[in-house]
């Protein structure tokens, strides 16, 4: 008989990741997702594409339900939030953990002047993915699971090819890229967005957060387990310093 604790889970899982802003409009740059096992995504992905349908919605796309625009024009404000709610309850029933790795591109800009960060952690969308990657492997440590993750990114992020190559390269894991259609790949388009934004507004706008705007912004993914962090000055500086990346060369006068 195995001795209680020491049980580990055989089951199949997968993670689901997309990005979220870029450097012409965004505060930061959001790698978000989350992981379940392959029984649970199917179950998921099941409900999932039955609200959508009810709703006569072929995608969901996060970014257009909140600026009520593409499938979503016409939706009143409240059609569109109560839509969001049940597509965060079928996430909550379903999903295992979710991760959000939110980097500040200002931040990012600033301290890829001071260390090389381009050059030994590529764009912010291979940080992000890389961080991902990582806290997803130390949950799955964690919970004793002895199979393999799987991890698949959403085929159309900008710079998917580098990062694939810079995942493959220092992390020996293979993202696969798939399209959006995947309802796993909306639930991380949902997560993305949402974390995102939020920081965007406590940034942009720190003062006119109150409680109840926080708590009904992040409502839709605190169904889930989840770890979100956000890679700032302070953290890139700890993180070059303890990876012992390099500082930039100064110019000569």
């Amino acid at each position: 008989m195995q001795a209680r604790g020491t049980r580990k889970t055989l089951a199949m899982f997968t993670a689901y990741f997309d990005e979220s802003g870029t450097s012409k409009d965004s505060t930061a740059l959001t790698v978000a997702g989350a992981v379940s096992s392959n029984q649970k995504w199917r179950r998921l992905e099941k409900q999932w594409n039955e609200i959508l349908a009810n709703r006569v919605v072929k995608i969901f796309h996060m970014k257009d339900c909140a600026a009520g625009r593409g499938e979503f024009s016409g939706w009143s404000s409240s059609d569109r939030r109560n839509f969001i709610y049940d597509l965060s309850e079928c996430m909550g029933r379903h999903v295992k953990y979710a991760w959000s790795c939110n980097i500040v591109l200002d931040c990012w800009t600033l301290m890829n002047e001071e260390f090389t960060l381009r050059e030994h952690l590529g764009t912010p969308y291979c940080l992000g993915a890389a961080m991902c990657i990582y806290a997803v492997e130390q949950w799955k440590t964690r919970s004793k699971i002895s199979s393999a993750i799987e991890y698949i990114f959403e085929s159309g992020a900008e710079g998917r090819g580098g990062m694939v190559e810079w995942v493959q390269k220092n992390q020996g894991i293979t993202p696969i890229l798939k399209p959006k259609a995947l309802a796993g790949l909306q639930v991380a388009d949902l997560i993305a967005w949402k974390s995102r934004r939020l920081l965007h507004d406590m940034v942009s706008d720190p003062l006119s957060m109150t409680a109840a705007d926080y708590n009904a912004s992040v409502a839709p993914i605190r169904r889930v387990g989840s770890n979100y962090f956000v890679m700032e000055t302070e953290k890139l500086t700890r993180m070059c310093t303890r990876m012992g990346i390099p500082p930039r060369p100064r110019k000569a006068d």
